[in-house]
């Protein structure tokens, strides 16, 4: 019977209704058509298999998953299915506008309900996001935002990369079983978290030709062939520059070109995101980046390499001191705990912008041996410098730890009490909302205009991990750091100034 058959059930059986009305068979693209053949041999082999999928919007990625999931739970006895999304609306949507609307009028909208119920197994209920088929199949198909304490058989996850805990990820794939089929998907959505880091791992394991756990999927938005717009003559590219270079690139039609520079018009800078001609396009432009991410790639490319030495006591020296120069140092302080933030110490030269030394890990602010006697031995080395330490939490200690030391400029303010007048000089900077935009916006403009140049490969990480976050707040994405971030900044900010003594309020600096 052809029922029996995977590909006749897709092409014919399940039906949904498109944005623009009425109902429509559901026929697999090209996309979906290439995933089919790989997932069914697997699944009727009972073979494991997992991959990840870096999507572009509008293939149809989620759409074929659902149909993959439900044709098996309709059609292969002892299944259980689940889809999950990252929150529990999102799961109702998919269930509601997918797997509902399929399931129910499974052989067309206005197939009679008899002949329906010789070609769909009767199912206990599908009222909530599930369809149950235990009575008839001893199958299950669940939408839902966890497992539900479930071993699937078949897991799909989607928009991986919107998930806020990382860790309901793990728990759903250490649930599946070794025989089991995972498909995981996502249009980016930031650098740091599970599905970047897995999806980009595969990515370059199936570059350099090694094996790997996952396998990668990536189709670029130019893959579709309806992501095309008609051309007359007298259409003009906004983005012109970038179009043709895209097209001489990518060897792309007008139509194609014409296209993109539509979406680059609609989307602004999320056209990246949503439809990336590269992997690494679509996670650098993704998750709100503070800094541009295309400078930040650029400025890596040419810039980031590895110190020309490192000293007995760990300092990256990446540009040996010059005395007719003169340096800005800043410190990010931390208590030097395993797992936790690091210490950073970063030294950039005022004339050249350049990066020339850093001090990095998990080193104590807490001994006066630790952290204040490396920074000690930066200001020995680069002697024309001022230290700007960030005070705030462990700062004071190291702070105290410095300032009786002759060979260390620590950066001071006048600081006025707001009850007695009395004025009094403080050492190091404090940081806060307004502080720390001040810093983080002088160090994105030096960045762009060539003023300050990072050479250390993990400061370039941070700035990719350094985000927008809740109400505005800057910082690193969840999971990763930004101490390399804040010590740049602050050393970026003591070139600026090069102020170590007298009265300095930030109100000079025009922060407040």
């Amino acid at each position: 019977m052809r029922i029996r058959q995977p590909v006749y059930r897709l092409n014919n059986l399940y039906w949904f209704k498109p944005k623009s009305g009425g109902w429509k068979t559901f026929n697999p693209n090209r996309f979906q058509n290439e995933r089919f053949a790989r997932l069914y041999p697997k699944r009727a082999a009972k073979q494991g298999h997992k991959e990840i999928e870096l999507k572009s919007r509008k293939f149809g990625t989620s759409t074929g998953c659902c149909m993959f999931c439900l044709d098996n739970t309709g059609y292969c006895k002892d299944t259980e299915a689940v889809t999950m999304a990252h929150e529990q609306q999102k799961a109702t949507e998919i269930f509601n506008n997918i797997v509902r609307p399929a399931w129910n009028n499974i052989g067309g909208p206005t197939l009679d309900e008899e002949k329906r119920r010789l070609i769909r197994p009767r199912n206990r209920y599908n009222n909530k996001t599930e369809i149950d088929l235990m009575d008839t199949m001893r199958s299950k198909y669940i939408v839902s935002n966890d497992l539900k304490g479930t071993t699937p058989d078949i897991l799909h996850i989607t928009e991986a990369g919107y998930f806020d805990d990382d860790e309901r990820i793990k728990e759903a794939l250490n649930a599946l079983p070794p025989h089991g089929i995972c498909v995981v998907e996502s249009t980016a959505h930031g650098m740091g978290n599970w599905f970047e880091k897995t999806f980009n791992a595969a990515w370059a394991a199936m570059l350099e030709g090694v094996s790997f756990p996952w396998l990668p999927i990536f189709n670029p938005w130019f893959a579709d062939p309806t992501n095309i717009v008609a051309v007359t003559e007298d259409m003009k590219l906004r983005f012109e520059d970038e179009a043709r270079a895209l097209q001489e690139r990518y060897g792309l039609t007008d139509e194609q070109i014409f296209f993109w520079d539509q979406k680059k018009i609609d989307n602004d800078e999320d056209v990246y995101q949503f439809y990336p001609s590269e992997p690494e396009e679509a996670f650098l432009h993704s998750g709100r980046p503070v800094f541009n991410q295309k400078m930040i790639k650029a400025l890596r490319e040419k810039h980031a390499r590895k110190p020309i030495r490192v000293t007995d006591d760990g300092i990256l020296i990446f540009v040996e001191p010059n005395d007719n120069h003169t340096y800005g140092i800043g410190v990010d302080c931390a208590e030097g705990l395993e797992n936790r933030d690091n210490s950073v110490a970063d030294v950039v030269c005022k004339e050249t912008g350049e990066q020339v030394a850093q001090i990095a890990g998990t080193i104590s602010a807490l001994e006066e041996s630790d952290l204040a006697r490396l920074v000690g031995i930066l200001c020995r080395m680069y002697k024309n410098h001022s230290c700007v330490v960030e005070r705030n939490n462990h700062g004071h200690t190291v702070i105290s730890f410095l300032k009786n030391d002759p060979h260390v400029n620590l950066y001071r303010r006048e600081v006025t009490d707001r009850i007695t007048d009395q004025k009094t000089m403080v050492i190091g900077w404090d940081t806060n909302e307004k502080s720390k935009a001040f810093a983080i916006g002088s160090l994105r403009k030096a960045l762009r205009d060539g003023a300050c140049i990072p050479h250390a490969h993990k400061t370039y990480n941070e700035l990719g991990v350094f985000v927008h976050g809740e109400r505005g707040k800057m910082g690193a994405m969840k999971g990763e750091h930004d101490d390399r971030v804040i010590a740049l900044s602050l050393a970026h900010v003591a070139c600026e100034r090069m102020v170590t003594m007298g009265s300095l309020s930030l109100a000079d600096l025009g922060i407040f």
